[in-house]
């Protein structure tokens, strides 16, 4: 199974997503980030992910996180789920 990651600038946010995939069945394959940079760091690492992408993070955004992985990415391509901020809804 693929890992999961989260990144969203918003602790609120990763708290009900993780809780949300864990509920339905994905118990242990999901990390969450607050910090981009950070993620960044994590994820190149593993290119079978799906990723649940913040886009408006203040010390990156999403759309800059998304191009600098996939620059790294060779022919796997990875799921991106871009989600609506709470905020704008």
């Amino acid at each position: 199974m693929s890992k999961i990651y989260l990144v969203d600038d918003q602790p609120i946010s990763n708290f009900i997503t993780k809780k949300l995939l864990e509920i339905e069945g994905y118990r242990g394959t999901v990390k969450d980030f607050t910090n981009p940079c950070e993620a960044m760091e994590f994820v190149s690492e593993d290119r079978d992910a799906i990723i649940f992408l913040d886009l408006n993070m203040p010390e990156m955004n999403g759309w800059n996180f998304w191009k600098c992985y996939r620059a790294g990415t060779a022919v796997t391509v990875s799921s991106f789920l871009l989600p609506a901020p709470a905020r704008s809804m």
